[in-house]
């Protein structure tokens, strides 16, 4: 994806010697731990606040 708001990064490039496929990639905790370490580095991509309408 490219756009202002995204951010693309790279598993394969953090973590070098993972090895999931695409149906496991959503059960890695390397895959949530960056995801959620993203997330929380952005306050507006937290999922709380949106759910919630909290302003930023």
């Amino acid at each position: 994806m490219q756009g202002p708001n995204v951010t693309t990064i790279v598993l394969q490039a953090r973590y070098p010697r993972l090895l999931v496929g695409h149906l496991n990639i959503v059960t890695s905790p390397h895959t949530w731990t960056t995801v959620l370490d993203a997330q929380a580095g952005n306050p507006a991509a937290n999922p709380a606040r949106i759910l919630t309408g909290a302003a930023a």
